[in-house]
């Protein structure tokens, strides 16, 4: 049965899956999209694709959560960014959509003792509680796993799946269009594909979580690369995925001595521990000659083993200036037709195809280029 569906706290990590989620009209009806009024990330009633100056979609937006319940039956709540700052607000919205009957799938990551208050409540109301961010078991083991057999490795075991990589010039941009829209492009032709994500809302999309251990400071950096390869290698055989697609954690490498993007020692430690068979970078928007791209492919070839297959390019603009005077990551969004433009203009028949992941022309393109490469080499896909 189709859901109606009311989305709180909606941002732009939460717009990729949004987009999927209109897709699957067989499943969901989005009938409200609510922002807390302290946002101010768009006026109330003014079209949700304002929010990144996206193509217009036709969903307004609003501040009022009580007066949107009325028009759902079930709540999905979103991940963000300010946690802390959103916490108890989004345990006193569960708390009120489970008073109004509504049933509730959370993105949001949530303490354990509220899980089991929501729990109870939920079942006292006889309504549905789903918390997509619950550790999955059987993966859970696989850490475990993973920290006796870590001392054993001798060689990293490769995947018989492709691997797509997606990962960004710069951390704060959002490259979850590009993760979603390559992976549903492939189930689409009937693919089976695990996609890995740092993004909880993506759990909506039945996609894995990044695994934590990745980010612990009491793992040495030889020791999650073995944990990782041992991962992948639990995942293909539980799965027996047809492609693999991991979204890349952190920036690619070091911007400027200010914008550090966390020296790209993530990017550079997955490399370590899978090989990467296509390479989405996804980047600001910028008129860069081509080639800057094809210099930073080499770039990339030497330090993490592979070129870049194709640039996605956001309409997101980096503010240098003010971001060195302000010590952090500073974009705005242009409009999205400037990003067409560009391509149209500057990339035409560049050696490294260039797309833009906010337009579903470009992200078809993309997934056939993918397709074409992998076909190349690759006897699986």
């Amino acid at each position: 049965m189709k859901k109606k569906v009311l989305i709180y706290p909606f941002s732009n990590k939460f717009f990729p899956v949004m987009k999927e989620l209109i897709n699957k009209t067989d499943e969901y009806e989005i009938m409200s999209v609510v922002t807390p009024k302290t946002w101010f990330l768009v006026k109330e009633n003014n079209d949700v694709s304002e929010i990144n100056n996206s193509n217009y979609l036709g969903i307004a937006i609003s501040n009022n959560f009580i007066e949107e319940i009325e028009k759902c039956d079930t709540v999905i709540i979103a991940d963000c960014n300010n946690e802390k700052i959103m916490y108890s607000d989004i345990v006193s919205k569960i708390r009120t959509s489970i008073k109004f009957n509504k049933n509730v799938i959370c993105c949001f990551k949530l303490e354990d003792k509220d899980i089991l208050q929501i729990n109870e409540l939920s079942k006292k109301s006889n309504v549905k509680f789903e918390y997509l961010n619950e550790v999955d078991k059987s993966l859970e083991g696989i850490e475990t796993l993973e920290q006796d057999k870590v001392g054993i490795y001798s060689r990293i075991y490769k995947p018989d799946s492709p691997v797509i990589f997606v990962g960004k010039l710069i951390d704060e941009l959002e490259s979850t269009f590009s993760l979603v829209s390559i992976s549903e492009n492939y189930k689409k032709e009937g693919y089976n594909v695990v996609t890995i994500s740092l993004n909880s809302n993506c759990r909506m999309l039945g996609y894995l979580a990044f695994p934590n251990f990745i980010f612990e400071s009491n793992i040495s950096v030889e020791k999650k690369i073995f944990l990782f390869n041992y991962y992948i290698q639990e995942i293909e055989k539980r799965y027996r995925p047809d492609l693999i697609v991991v979204q890349l954690p952190g920036g690619m490498m070091k911007y400027s001595d200010i914008i550090t993007n966390g020296f790209g020692v993530y990017p550079y430690l997955i490399s370590q521990a899978l090989s990467s068979d296509y390479f989405v970078l996804v980047t600001p928007f910028s008129e860069m000659e081509e080639e800057f791209y094809e210099s930073l492919s080499e770039c990339f070839w030497h330090r993490f083993g592979f070129k870049i297959n194709v640039i996605n390019m956001l309409n997101t603009t980096l503010d240098v200036a003010y971001s060195i005077e302000q010590r952090k990551v500073d974009l705005d969004c242009l409009p999205v037709k400037n990003v067409d433009e560009i391509i149209l203009k500057k990339f035409q028949n560049s050696k490294i195809s260039v797309f833009n992941p906010l337009s579903d022309k470009d992200c078809e393109k993309m997934f056939r280029n993918s397709v074409s490469t992998l076909t190349s080499y690759v006897s699986v896909v």
